[in-house]
């Protein structure tokens, strides 16, 4: 039961590493960059 909750977490986290790489690679890089900015002028 335990071991099974386990790999499903570890799966499920594999699942959004790999959206998360989709959506750099496909929204580009540029909303990653504006996000940056928008985080350090939110914190400066």
């Amino acid at each position: 039961m335990t071991d099974t909750m386990r790999a499903a977490g570890a799966l499920i986290v594999l699942v959004l590493i790999c959206l998360a790489l989709w959506a750099v690679l496909i929204g580009g890089f540029r909303l990653v960059w504006a996000f940056l900015l928008f985080l350090i002028g939110a914190s400066a």
